[in-house]
């Protein structure tokens, strides 16, 4: 049987479990296995290597020593520059073919959706079918500005030229949802 391999760290997230649970359920209509290769922690570059990390790492070396037909990158949920370095060197070393769903960075095919109508379409559901007049942005990762223009201007249009309620965000993930909460309860009747 041929084996399709998902390299993804610290699998903690429902859409990583729906990314693995749809990969399964299409591959294995070809006849392909899916083998998940993951750690239990995801470190970022500044995080202390010890004995622990390092052999968490290495589970990511299996690609050497194991037949695989192809590869799936999950490498944007990877915190560790040089872990996603070393994990891209492999995969060409083995030349192995490999969609990177994190973009284009080390070179892999990539897919992606169209996100600037999923936005759309997001915003669009909340205002017409939930009558949400009072809309909302909140976010943790730095440089999203350009994803949510669509949100804004969607938001805008659809609610008559209003602006949303809220377009806040914030690159501190810790004091995010700190200031979030603070912004809703000061700003909710």
């Amino acid at each position: 049987m041929k084996q399709i391999g998902i390299l993804i760290p610290a699998i903690l997230d429902p859409l990583q479990n729906e990314l693995i649970h749809s990969a399964y359920n299409t591959v294995s209509r070809y006849d392909y296995d899916v083998l998940v290769i993951t750690n239990t922690t995801n470190a970022h570059d500044h995080f202390p290597h010890n004995d622990y990390t390092t052999g968490e790492e290495n589970i990511f070396s299996l690609i050497h020593s194991i037949k695989l037909d192809g590869i799936i990158f999950v490498s944007q949920n990877f915190k560790k520059t040089s872990l996603k370095q070393q994990i891209a060197h492999m995969i060409r070393k083995n030349k192995i073919p490999c969609v990177d769903t994190g973009g284009d960075t080390y070179g892999f095919d990539t897919v992606s959706i169209p996100q600037k109508q999923a936005v759309y379409d997001m915003t669009a559901h909340l205002i017409e079918n939930h009558n949400c007049r009072d809309l909302g942005r909140v976010d943790a990762k730095p440089k999203t500005h350009l994803f949510w223009q669509n949100f804004t201007h969607t938001a805008s249009r659809k609610l008559a030229g209003r602006q949303p309620a809220c377009v806040f965000s914030s690159c501190l993930r810790r004091n995010s949802a700190q200031k979030s909460a603070l912004y809703f309860s000061v700003n909710t009747p």
